[in-house]
């Protein structure tokens, strides 16, 4: 792929300095842990799923809290194996009275250590929404995660050579958090990503895993089919919004550092994205290049050992045997940055906005889990005008 614009070389320098880590190749079904395994050779499969329903506490004025609660999502997940070691999944959605395929795809093993995943699923690139959705630390995700891939389908390589998880991924191509059941032109996206420990021997950073995603891909497309994306965190206004007329026209691509660290029961996790698009409108053209961090802590009053994966009280909530389950607390800080040449003829909308997040988490056991988020919110116009806003939000989540 040919830069054109020092800008990106910026973006891109900065975005490696910054290589601040990653975690494991998560995307796991999201059944609670205790759902049973049913064989009937040469077969097996499990059923299992979850609800989560968000409640809004707070929201200021001008801000639409109608979709800041309800049923967030209500999914079942049936995951299993054919011939013993052939995997598959189907990942269903319905909230909002309809019926999407979040995940459908088979594992093959191809080599030893190494399997082929075809089909839909989570493209290997953000490392917070590599989590399962039953596993993040917040009722929202932080806004680098509206930058990286959501669904794609395609064809994936991955495994763990000398301990660190690789992915290799030839995909049909989507627009920040955007996701695709089918190709809609002739061209395909490379993802590859790669998490390790590389300090496992040095005292105090075992816990420590860095990585380290990339994508490329061409995308083209027409002043009624844009193939860009609206950028904006979950139940919240739209940040920044492509101006009609304006369509991708050329190279696209993605560079995501991020990390995990994880030491008894305090937890860290970040990561930085950058994406850069070619776009065109009219006679014009430009590379528009975006680009958002966060990071979040995590602390259990209650002694639990952090995780990058769900983690169950010592003792599951009974009150009457004066049992509370376990107390997390955590906090994010996040920002989303837009180019600043996007505003006087490609784009509308914020240049960039900042958010702050403090949030308790009380976990009953292995499938029950609440969750209470503060949020302020800065946002910050070209011409420096400010709009802020605070919420406060209520989950409860249930796994089966």
């Amino acid at each position: 792929m040919k830069i054109k614009n020092k800008k990106i070389v910026g973006f891109l320098a900065g975005a490696i300095i910054s290589v601040a880590s990653g975690a494991i190749f998560a995307d796991e079904p999201t059944a609670s842990a205790t759902a049973p395994v049913v064989k009937s050779s040469p077969f097996t499969w499990r059923l299992g799923g979850f609800f989560q329903f968000d409640q809004s506490l707070l929201a200021e004025s001008g801000v639409n809290t109608d979709s800041l609660y309800g049923l967030r999502s209500v999914r079942t997940d049936l995951i299993g194996t054919v011939a013993d070691n052939i995997g598959y999944r189907i990942h269903v959605e319905y909230a909002g009275c309809t019926v999407k395929l979040l995940d459908g795809h088979a594992d093959l093993p191809v080599l030893p250590g190494w399997k082929l995943r075809l089909g839909k699923y989570k493209g290997p690139v953000g490392i917070e929404l590599l989590q399962a959705p039953t596993d993040i630390t917040f009722i929202d995700f932080g806004y680098s995660t509206y930058f990286t891939p959501n669904r794609d389908s395609g064809v994936m390589l991955y495994g763990a050579p000398l301990g660190w998880e690789t992915q290799v991924a030839v995909l049909t191509g989507t627009s920040d958090y955007g996701s695709s059941d089918k190709d809609s032109d002739a061209y395909r996206s490379l993802a590859v990503r790669t998490i390790g420990k590389p300090l496992r021997d040095v005292d105090g950073f075992k816990g420590l895993d860095l990585g380290l995603a990339v994508t490329t891909e061409k995308r083209v497309g027409t002043s009624s089919t844009s193939q860009l994306s609206t950028y904006k965190g979950s139940g919240r206004p739209a940040l920044f919004t492509y101006a009609t007329g304006t369509y991708a026209n050329g190279s696209f691509y993605r560079i995501a550092p991020q990390f995990t660290y994880y030491a008894g029961p305090f937890g860290l996790l970040g990561e930085y994205v950058v994406s850069a698009q070619d776009v065109s409108k009219a006679s014009s053209s430009a590379t528009l290049i975006h680009g958002a961090w966060q990071v979040q802590a995590q602390y259990y009053l209650t002694g639990e050992n952090a995780g990058y994966k769900y983690v169950g009280p010592k003792n599951a909530y009974n009150p009457e045997k004066g049992q509370w389950g376990a107390l997390q607390l955590a906090a994010r800080l996040e920002e989303a940055q837009f180019d600043g040449g996007s505003f006087s003829t490609y784009a509308t909308g914020y240049k960039s906005s900042v958010v702050a997040t403090t949030g308790v988490n009380w976990i009953w056991s292995d499938s029950t889990k609440w969750f209470l988020n503060v949020e302020r919110v800065w946002n910050t116009t070209i011409d420096g005008f400010q709009s802020n806003n605070t919420y406060v939000d209520l989950r409860v989540q249930v796994k089966y």
